[in-house]
C-alpha cells in the first residue's frame, strides 16, 4: 500500500486540515510576493509578451511536479488512483 496521498482529516482533524490548507496558501502567496510575481509591471508584461518570466516559472512548475509524480507512482510511492 502506497503511503501516500496523506488522509490530512485524520490526521490533524477537520479545523487542522483548513489549517493546513491556509498555511500552504500562504506559504505560496509569499513566494510569489518574493520574487516579485506580484508587480503589476511583471504581469503586463506577460500579457503583451515582452516578459515571460511568469510563463516560464510556471511552465517548469508544470513539468517539474509532473515528472516527479509520474515517478513517484513509478516508485510506488503515491497510488494514483487516490490522485
Amino acid at each position: 500500500m502506497a503511503p501516500f496521498p496523506l488522509n490530512i482529516t485524520n490526521l490533524f482533524g477537520q479545523y487542522g486540515e483548513y489549517l493546513v490548507y491556509l498555511l500552504i496558501g500562504f506559504a505560496f502567496g509569499y513566494a510569489l510576493e518574493i520574487a516579485g510575481f506580484a508587480k503589476s509591471d511583471k504581469l503586463a508584461g506577460q500579457f503583451y509578451f515582452k516578459d515571460m518570466t511568469v510563463l516560464k516559472v510556471m511552465f517548469t512548475a508544470i513539468v517539474t511536479a509532473m515528472v516527479l509524480l509520474f515517478g513517484a507512482v513509478g516508485l510506488g510511492i503515491l497510488n494514483f488512483s487516490q490522485v
